[in-house]
């Protein structure tokens, strides 16, 4: 019975080295340091145009939201669904996609260095109509940016990615 004992404790042991060992050769390459490089390209030349002031309503205590795509958004009878849901629920919220993990801007833009690299995809046409019309029943309108995640412009413009010190 010891001898068992004995021989089970080293067969674990065993097999928690050999895991420990796998998980250091396999991940190793994963834990590479890396350093952040300073890009002197990068460089805003001009400053832009102050957009107009958004119109804000008081932000609800508690939020209660539900997340609408930039594709639901630009769509009337999808989204007069959820506002209706909204209106009708203790919900006081709708969180809109306006730059999604594509990287693409929803609605369009003035910027002329948007538009040149071409990071507007205008799936919301109507926008500012339709924050105006949730601001009018009392929604509160929060805008979704998804940052670090820009798979388009890094495409386009991969002087402005972060990048690791081994390229």
């Amino acid at each position: 019975m010891r001898k068992f004992k004995l021989k089970k404790r080293l067969g674990i042991f065993l097999l928690a080295a050999a895991g420990l060992f796998a998980f250091g050769v396999f991940s190793s390459q994963s834990f590479k340091p890396f350093e952040y490089v300073k890009n002197e390209s990068a460089s805003v030349s001009e400053a832009l145009a102050q957009p107009d002031a958004p119109k804000h309503i008081q932000t609800p205590k508690p939020v209660k939201a539900i997340y609408m795509t930039s594709w639901v958004a630009g769509t009337p009878g999808w989204r007069s669904q959820l506002v209706k849901l909204v209106e009708e629920t203790e919900l006081n919220a709708i969180v809109i996609d306006v730059k999604d993990y594509t990287g693409r801007i929803s609605f369009s833009v003035s910027d002329p260095v948007l538009q040149e690299i071409g990071s507007v995809e205008e799936r919301i046409p109507d926008i500012k109509d339709f924050i105006n019309q949730l601001h009018q029943k009392n929604i509160y309108a929060i805008a979704r940016i998804s940052v670090f995640q820009d798979p388009y412009l890094t495409k386009k413009r991969p002087d402005l990615a972060v990048k690791r010190g081994d390229g």
